[in-house]
């Protein structure tokens, strides 16, 4: 069982992914968990953006669920930086992830 209250980080496109769920979505300070959809705008963020952030979040020990493994991709002639850099980050600050999505296996078990 995951956390109730969590921050999401991703942009708002991705909320919907909360449909029916029984998590609240707070601000990063009331938070017991992160997910990770992506950046908040992956037109023009990159992952060092974050950095502040994930430190903050590690300070704190909270789990962070990356619901998207990619670290990039093409997005017409564009590259975009996706969650799974962001959850590589702050496995890398020492951090606890959990990646949710092909090929890892909690995506088939749903």
């Amino acid at each position: 069982e995951g956390p109730r209250k969590v921050f999401h980080i991703g942009a708002d496109r991705d909320l919907t992914l909360y449909d029916g769920l029984d998590v609240e979505l707070v601000e990063e300070f009331e938070a017991a968990g992160v997910v990770c959809t992506g950046l908040f705008d992956d037109e023009v963020e990159k992952p060092e953006d974050y950095t502040d952030l994930l430190r903050r979040l590690r300070a704190r020990n909270l789990p962070f669920i990356c619901a998207n493994p990619d670290i990039m991709v093409e997005r017409g002639e564009r590259i975009i930086w996706c969650a799974g850099a962001l959850a590589r980050d702050y496995a890398q600050l020492g951090g606890r992830t959990l990646i949710a999505g092909k090929p890892y296996a909690p995506i088939y078990e749903v």
